[in-house]
């Protein structure tokens, strides 16, 4: 499989297995969640999953942000059919947060998000939500704060320094980013 991860997990049983391979969302792998559940159950195909995910999204992290959907197939890592995001959008948003909750702070993914959370910077109380994630052009932005505690926990995190700009919780956010802080 590419970049090394010889098993992955699926986001669900049915739906995402294609002619030429299958469809993955690596914002649906949670490295620590899945750690912890193969130790309490002795399943250990769970931490192999989640040091396959780890390693995916390192590859994915070598050619910039990591996207919503991908396609996996013989010839390797590919863009997902049409009705999948193949941007850096809402749902790639929770792999830096994932994976620092799982302790990977200095994991290729944290540094890429928080470089392009830097670069895309307005200087005001807006954040980017949405890359082009060949370019990384930041193309949607907005002003709730779960998004803004997103990147200033990464740029905490990555820069294994204490303190950080997260904003105050908002409860009156949208759910989405309501549940990022």
């Amino acid at each position: 499989m590419p970049g090394g991860a010889a098993e992955v997990m699926l986001p669900a049983a049915a739906g995402f297995v294609t002619a030429t391979g299958f469809i993955l969302n690596p914002s649906y792998w949670m490295p620590r969640a899945m750690r912890d559940l193969a130790a309490a159950t002795d399943q250990p195909a769970l931490a192999r999953c989640a040091d396959g995910a780890e390693r995916l999204m390192a590859t994915l992290a070598a050619t910039g942000l990591i996207p919503d959907w991908i396609e996996i197939t013989a010839d390797g890592i590919t863009p997902p059919p049409a009705r999948f995001s193949a941007d850096s959008g809402y749902e790639a948003l929770r792999v830096p947060l994932f994976l620092v909750w799982s302790r990977a702070n200095t994991h290729p993914a944290v540094l890429r998000f928080t470089a392009a959370h830097q670069a895309a910077d307005t200087g005001d109380l807006r954040a980017p939500t949405v890359f082009e994630r060949g370019s990384g052009r930041a193309t949607e932005y907005s002003t709730h704060a779960g998004y803004r505690a997103i990147a200033a926990l990464t740029a905490c995190a990555g820069s294994q320094r204490a303190g950080s700009a997260i904003p105050p919780f908002d409860t009156a956010q949208p759910y989405y980013p309501r549940r990022c802080i």
